[in-house]
């Protein structure tokens, strides 16, 4: 057994667990990740992040994210976020903006107040599966959003919807075949020209408190449809996000809080892995 150190993370309840493995070499399986994700088991979180060492000199960190069910995700706003704020708070980086590796690409973040702000890419407008099927008239206006990951969108009226239901509209579409590596789902109500409401059903996770990439599907979404003004606050279950979106080619750039809630030491039996910090199933 070998014991790792561990950080917690939440913005606005999206909780994280962060795991520095800069300087060994080994991988968790993924079944220690969803028993570190599990809140009865483990530590319990929504995602768990690797942070491993750069492959580029001009990187400071590489990072890998991983939902609750044990599967990767190329990226997550939200807990890109919450990887800034480790390297400032405990690796005492002087860095006014680091810069990350992410399976989506290169990303940038910002101290902005008491906030960090950051770069999240250019969205894109993906086209509806040609099989996509409308299974409620509550759900209007898809539209498929690649904020880093896929998420589709629907427009609501949350007064006029149960959460159960929601729920199941969530699942049904996570798991459609049409969707070969499953997707998001992001629930919208618009309450004016610069406020959105949002639910959003992580694949592997289910509702959480907040979404980042979800954040910027969102607003992306409804932006590109004329439906709100740049830029968008948007209000989660868990409180509020700031998404800013010039139009097409242009990056995201998402601005929210970010606290720390506990630090702590965990014991798993480790693989050892040739080519370091790789994680296998």
């Amino acid at each position: 057994m070998k014991t790792f150190s561990f950080v917690k993370y939440e913005a606005l309840g999206n909780d994280f667990v962060l795991i520095d493995i800069r300087h060994e070499k080994f991988s968790f399986s993924k079944k220690q990740i969803k028993k570190i994700a599990d809140r009865k088991l483990g530590i319990g979180c929504d995602q768990v992040i690797l942070i491993v060492s750069p492959q580029s000199k001009n990187s400071h960190v590489s990072i890998q994210f991983y939902n609750a069910d044990g599967g990767e995700a190329e990226m997550c706003g939200n807990g890109l976020r919450a990887a800034a704020a480790y390297l400032w708070q405990h690796e005492d980086m002087k860095a006014k903006t680091l810069v990350f590796e992410t399976k989506a690409g290169i990303r940038k973040a910002s101290k902005f107040g008491q906030s960090i702000k950051c770069e999240m890419g250019a969205p894109k407008i993906l086209k509806l599966p040609s099989r996509l099927k409308i299974i409620s008239t509550a759900l209007k206006y898809p539209i498929f959003i690649d904020s880093s990951v896929p998420h589709l969108v629907f427009l609501v009226a949350f007064k006029n919807i149960s959460e159960k239901k929601l729920a199941a509209f969530g699942s049904y579409y996570e798991y459609n075949k049409i969707f070969p590596k499953r997707t998001n789902v992001d629930f919208v109500d618009i309450r004016s020209a610069h406020e959105l409401h949002v639910k959003v059903w992580e694949r592997g996770v289910g509702f959480t408190r907040a979404c980042g990439t979800g954040a910027v599907a969102a607003a992306v979404a409804c932006l590109s449809k004329g439906l709100l003004k740049n830029p968008v606050t948007l209000f989660f279950p868990g409180g509020k996000l700031l998404v800013e979106w010039q139009g097409s080619n242009t990056p995201a750039y998402l601005t929210g809080p970010i606290k720390e809630v506990f630090a702590g030491v965990f014991a798993a039996r480790a693989k050892p892995s040739k080519d370091g910090n790789k994680f296998v199933n």
